[in-house]
């Protein structure tokens, strides 16, 4: 069939005369443009029901905006049940009538929204729960979905599929974005709006016509950061000629996906976090420095902290992980993943782009100036120090209590020629740095503060005193959701032989004690859960070079100890962001 010609779309998201017939005629035809991802569709989705749900004819299949209905179609007859849900009653009435007779009973078409899908399809399809579920959004559908509804749908999605059915997202393929460019988009003006005029934004795989029409193309990794950030159980990412096909686990009804990228939320609630009112509400009143009232077990005092952080990374198996594993021997840190600047690349060098990363947004929310004089608490290897030395012409004073850190540090900074800038004492920490009161402009720190358990009050004292009056205390930290269960944590806290974690909220109300104003925190909990998958897939490329530099045990125990993380990352419990504060000039 010939595509339909002379139509376009008067704006962003105006279907009203663009009618179901004609698009279905300039989408499916012999030849046309994205029929071989439609047929790789089908074929994918029965092999993941089969690998993951005993087969399709086991399986309910409920595509969530079916549109014209081609997808669920050209599977109904092996599916046991299949459901398309759609807001739009036109096409709706177009895939109705396309339903072959001997299918009548077992297909069914139903209006409605995504954010409501599992009320809709209990209630819609009552025996949905007599087999496993097999829940699809395909051909970028969830592009075209408003931003503002995307977490309710992707929760619905994984809520319905349930623990025992799979969710499946088809993206289209961002490494594909130049030839769709040349081969569907400029070819077909009547689907789209001409490409005169049109915005194209190469890097990030992103197309707006001068009509308003606009559309966003993922590559693989992009992919999989994007339902990691809504946390799905991502089990398989695949790549499709033009399209990128993901499967993820479902989850039980009551788990909520972590917190979404500078939004913090609080689990189980929906409602962002006032964190200015929790830093408002902090009192004097303190245990060792832990303000947040918990009853937390029973922790070591402040010596026995630092011996066992010093241990911790004095041992040479930790050595070995960090320059072969985690951020290539320049980085001890957490990465910040932005697909756009890290698509494509393998996970080694990922990790190392994202760990540097991670370092430019820290400086852009502390906003160093020129020669400026700084402290940095864990100062590890020195990467930080280094890029705030070569491009602000700071001085900064490293603190960090392991000599091979420090030693690491002293040569890399030797190789940069910044010794002048880049002041590396004695082992020491941040609890007791010997530094002059009111002696630094800037205090910076990136995953440290953790360790310092029952006591991180202290350390902010520590930071707020050698701070002059307005100067800048800016730190990434791991901290836990306050309602996370012990349970939860146990091996999370087991790999870095710790006692207990900071909330934000306690951090937070002991900064406050400690003089320190809230300017901002950013919930980056996504990157968390992205690096430590990250670190998995870079462990297990070079996981017989660690073994023969360490121990079959080692990298076993190691293994579990990042799955850990990385789940308690994707359940809510563990957290990651920025806080940046301001020491009170009184």
């Amino acid at each position: 069939m010939a595509a339909a010609k002379g139509l376009t779309f008067s704006k962003l998201g105006d279907w009203s005369t663009m009618t179901a017939s004609r698009w279905h005629d300039a989408m499916y035809f012999e030849g046309a443009y994205f029929m071989k991802l439609w047929a790789d569709t089908l074929v994918y989705t029965k092999e993941k029901a089969a690998k993951y749900c005993g087969g399709a004819a086991k399986c309910t299949n409920v595509e969530v905006g079916s549109g014209t209905g081609d997808v669920i179609l050209g599977m109904a007859g092996d599916f046991r049940y299949s459901v398309g849900l759609d807001i739009n009653s036109e096409f709706l009435r177009y895939s109705r009538a396309r339903v072959a007779k001997d299918l009548d009973k077992r297909v069914k078409f139903i209006e409605g929204s995504a954010t409501e899908l599992t009320d809709i399809i209990m209630r819609e399809v009552p025996t949905v729960r007599s087999g496993s579920v097999v829940v699809t959004c395909v051909n970028n559908t969830i592009g075209i979905f408003p931003d503002a509804i995307k977490p309710a749908t992707y929760q619905q999605m994984q809520e319905l599929a349930g623990p025992d059915g799979i969710v499946i997202v088809g993206f289209w393929n961002g490494n594909k974005f130049g030839d769709a460019l040349q081969h569907f988009y400029a070819r077909n003006p009547q689907l789209c709006g001409t490409m005169d005029g049109a915005d194209i934004d190469w890097e990030g795989h992103t197309l707006t016509t001068a009509g308003g029409y606009r559309t966003h193309w993922s590559t693989p990794e992009e992919a999989r950061t994007v339902l990691l950030r809504y946390g799905f159980d991502v089990v398989d990412v695949t790549e499709v000629g033009v399209g990128v096909l993901c499967t993820c686990k479902g989850r039980a009804s009551g788990k909520v996906p972590p917190p979404q990228l500078a939004q913090p939320q609080r689990r189980g609630r929906g409602s962002s976090r006032d964190w200015t009112a929790v830093a408002a509400a902090a009192t004097a009143s303190s245990n060792n420095g832990s303000v947040n009232g918990d009853s937390r077990a029973s922790s070591p005092d402040r010596r026995a902290i630092e011996t066992a952080v010093a241990a911790l990374y004095e041992d040479t198996y930790q050595q070995q992980f960090y320059r072969e594993v985690w951020g290539g021997g320049r980085n001890q840190h957490i990465g910040l993943y932005d697909a756009a600047a890290l698509g494509g690349l393998p996970a080694a060098a990922r990790a190392v782009e994202a760990c540097e990363l991670a370092t430019l947004r820290l400086v852009e929310k502390a906003r160093p100036a020129h020669g400026a004089r700084i402290a940095e608490f864990g100062s590890g290897f020195g990467g930080t120090a280094r890029y705030l030395a070569a491009n602000f012409d700071a001085t900064v004073v490293c603190v960090d209590i392991s000599r091979h850190a420090n030693e690491v540090n002293r040569q890399q900074t030797r190789e940069a020629g910044l010794q002048s800038k880049v002041l590396v004492g004695a082992e020491r920490s941040f609890f007791e740095t010997g530094e002059p009161d009111a002696s630094f402009a800037m205090v910076v720190s990136q995953d440290t503060l953790c360790h310092a358990e029952d006591y991180a009050g202290r350390a902010l004292e520590e930071g707020a005193r050698i701070l002059q009056p307005g100067g800048v205390m800016a730190f990434t930290n791991i901290v836990v959701d306050p309602q996370a269960r012990p349970e939860e944590l146990t091996r999370v806290l087991a790999r870095l032989k710790m006692s207990c974690m900071d909330s934000p909220d306690s951090l937070i109300a002991a900064a406050e004690v400690a003089g320190l104003e809230l300017v901002e925190f950013e919930d980056t909990t996504p990157s968390l859960v992205q690096h430590f998958s990250t670190i998995l897939e870079v462990l297990d490329e070079r996981c017989d070079a660690l073994v023969a530099t360490t121990s079959e045990a080692y990298v076993a125990d190691t293994v579990g100890g990042l799955e850990a993380w990385r789940d308690a990352g994707i359940n809510g419990a563990l957290r990651w962001g920025y806080f940046v504060f301001r020491k009170r000039s009184n």
